[in-house]
């Protein structure tokens, strides 16, 4: 959209805004699935036990 390249400070503030929320969602994806993978032998052990 810029044609000039004066605003390179707000670009590169803006991509690394864009890879911090990457990495913070690619974090949270992999504590999501581990908690799953935990949560799911407890759950079917109660199962088992009722």
């Amino acid at each position: 959209m810029f044609d000039s390249v004066d605003n390179s400070p707000m670009n590169d503030l803006a991509i690394n805004i864009i890879k911090f929320g990457g990495v913070v969602a690619i974090i949270s994806i992999i504590i999501f699935v581990v908690l799953d993978r935990l949560r799911v032998p407890r759950v079917s052990q109660v199962e088992l036990v009722h």
